[in-house]
C-alpha cells in the first residue's frame, strides 16, 4: 500500500528535522523515503546542515531550494508493505531464477548467477567497491577540468567523459553510483570482469548500457537576464526596425528522477530496465542482470556473425589471391615454354649452319666448338660449357642476350627481321 505525500511537505519536513524523524511522521521505511526523495529531486541535507540546525544556528543560506516538478506528490510504500517485501526477498526461489537463465544453456553460469543474486538479496550494507570509487573519482576529475575549462578558458586536451556523466542530475549521479554499486558485485559474483570506467565484459564480449535520468517538460521560468533583454527589446523595436527577438526557449527540460538502464546491440537499442511506480531500480536486481545477460547473448551472437563474416571475407580474398597467383605461374609456365622452344629452334638452325659448312675450309676444331655450343643451346641436351653457366633455356630474349653481352636486343644477334 503507497502513502500519497505532498512533495513541499516532505521537504519541508526532511529540513525541519531529518530523514529518519520524517518517516517515523509518515508512518513510511527510511530507506525507502530516502530513495523515493532522490527519485523526486527532493534535495537532502548534510551533517553541516544537521549540526548548524541542532546547535540552533540560522541555517537559511545552508538551505537548498526545493526544484521545480510536475509532480506535486510522491508516493511511498508504508512500512507494512516494506516489511512484506522484505520477507519476499528472503524466499527467492532459485528454481525460477533458474528457469528464467535457461536461454544461456550453460549450467555453470546460470548457477553463479542464481548464487550471486541470492547473496544479493540477503546483503543489507553494500561497501563502495573499488570500480564504483574510482569511477566517481574520475567524474570529480571531469568536472574540475570542464569547470577550470570554462572559467579560465585553458586549451586542455580533449578527454572522453566518464559514462552516464551527460545523462544525470547530480543527485542521479548519486543514486546511479549506489545502484551500480549493487550491479558491481553482483556481476562480479556472477562471474564478469568490471572496469574502472564501469564497462562489463561477460566472458569476451563488452555490454554496451546506458543509465540515464528522464527529464520533465515544463513551461520555461523566464529569468532576470531574459526580461532585460526582452525589455531592452521592447524599447528598440519603437526606433528601429532591424531589432529581432531574443531566442528564449518556451520550456525546461528538468530532470525528474526517475532512472532507467538501456541496453545497446551494435549501436541499436534492444531493452531497457526502469523505475515503476512499483519498484524503482535497486529492487529489480534480478530484472537487469537478466538484461545484462540477454544483452551478452545478442552482443556474442552479433560477434560471431561479423566473425564469420569476416572469416568468408578473408578466404574469398585469398581464393583470388591464389587464383592470381596461378594465373601468372601459368603465364611464366607458357613464357618459359616459348622462350624454350626458341631454343630449341635456334640450336636446330646452328646444326643446319654447322652442316652446311662442314666440308669447306674451317678447322675440325671450330666445328666441334659450334656443336658444342648448339647443345649448350638445345634445351633437349643443356651442354655444359668451359666458359659459360648453365644455359636457363626459359629465360627471355632480353635476359640471354644481356648474359652474352648484347645489351641492346634490336641490334643483337637475337632480332631477327
Amino acid at each position: 500500500m503507497h502513502k500519497k505525500l505532498l512533495r513541499s511537505a516532505v521537504y519541508n519536513s526532511i529540513w525541519s528535522s531529518s530523514v529518519k524523524a520524517s518517516a517515523e511522521k509518515y508512518g513510511v521505511d527510511y530507506t525507502e523515503l530516502l530513495n523515493v526523495c532522490h527519485q523526486s529531486d527532493i534535495p537532502i541535507p548534510g551533517p553541516k546542515y544537521h549540526l548548524a540546525l541542532v546547535s540552533g544556528q540560522d541555517v537559511t543560506k545552508l538551505r537548498a531550494k526545493l526544484p521545480t516538478s510536475a509532480n506535486k506528490f510522491i508516493l511511498v510504500k508504508d512500512k507494512n508493505v516494506i516489511a512484506t517485501r522484505q520477507h519476499d526477498k528472503q524466499i527467492l526461489d532459485p528454481n525460477e531464477i533458474k528457469r528464467q537463465f535457461e536461454f544461456l544453456n550453460d549450467p555453470i553460469k546460470v548457477q553463479k548467477i542464481s548464487n550471486a543474486l541470492d547473496k544479493a538479496i540477503q546483503r543489507k550494507n553494500w561497501p563502495i567497491t573499488p570500480e564504483v570509487k574510482a569511477y566517481k573519482i574520475s567524474v570529480k576529475q571531469w568536472k574540475n577540468a570542464e569547470h577550470s575549462r570554462n572559467q579560465y578558458h585553458y586549451n586542455y586536451e580533449q578527454t572522453q567523459s566518464p559514462k552516464f556523466v551527460n545523462e544525470l542530475s547530480k543527485r542521479g549521479m548519486q543514486r546511479a553510483c549506489r545502484l551500480l554499486n549493487r550491479l558491481v558485485n553482483v556481476l562480479k559474483w556472477a562471474g564478469a570482469k568490471v572496469g574502472t570506467d564501469l564497462s562489463v565484459k561477460i566472458d569476451q564480449d563488452e555490454i554496451t548500457y546506458e543509465i540515464k535520468e528522464d527529464q520533465d517538460q515544463v513551461p520555461h521560468q523566464i529569468i532576470k537576464q531574459e526580461q532585460k533583454e526582452l525589455s531592452k527589446y521592447e524599447e528598440e523595436r519603437e526606433k528601429y526596425d532591424w531589432v529581432t527577438r531574443p531566442q528564449i526557449r518556451k520550456y525546461d527540460h528538468p530532470y525528474n528522477g526517475h532512472l532507467r538502464i538501456r541496453f545497446v546491440v551494435s549501436g541499436k537499442y534492444k531493452r531497457f530496465v526502469k523505475d515503476t511506480s512499483n519498484a524503482p531500480l535497486e529492487e529489480q536486481l534480478p530484472e537487469i542482470i537478466m538484461a545484462f545477460y540477454r544483452t551478452y547473448i545478442e552482443t556474442k551472437n552479433e560477434r560471431e556473425k561479423l566473425e564469420a563474416e569476416e572469416r568468408a571475407r578473408k578466404e574469398e580474398e585469398h581464393r583470388r589471391e591464389l587464383c592470381h597467383h596461378q594465373i601468372d605461374e601459368e603465364k611464366k609456365r607458357v613464357v618459359a615454354l616459348i622462350n624454350e622452344v626458341k631454343d630449341y629452334r635456334l640450336a636446330n638452325d646452328m646444326r643446319d649452319y654447322i652442316d652446311a659448312i662442314e666440308d669447306t675450309d674451317i678447322d675440325p676444331a671450330k666445328i666441334s666448338w659450334m656443336r658444342s655450343i648448339a647443345n649448350w643451346i638445345d634445351p633437349l641436351i643443356s651442354g655444359d660449357d668451359q666458359y659459360l653457366e648453365k644455359r636457363v633455356h626459359g629465360d627471355s630474349d632480353e635476359k640471354k642476350a644481356e648474359y652474352l653481352g648484347e645489351d641492346n636486343l634490336k641490334h643483337s644477334s637475337f632480332y631477327i627481321i
